[in-house]
């Protein structure tokens, strides 16, 4: 069976997306959270983004 891999064109170069990245990303945003798509070297690194609301000491809503 062939990979599947995407690439695109971005300031700091080639980022390519083999299957493993695909899947790690749409596990992240099957649960309604960020995924964030880094290139290093080696191919990309995928970073799950999480936000969550704070209170502060005055009982007001302060978003992280």
């Amino acid at each position: 069976m062939r990979e599947k891999s995407y690439t695109s064109d971005t300031r700091c170069g080639i980022m390519k997306l083999d299957e493993r990245a695909i899947a790690a990303i749409n596990s992240v945003l099957a649960v309604g959270h960020r995924a964030e798509v880094i290139p290093t070297k080696d191919g990309v690194r995928v970073m799950h983004v999480k936000r969550e609301t704070v209170k502060s000491e005055e009982s007001k809503d302060v978003a992280v």
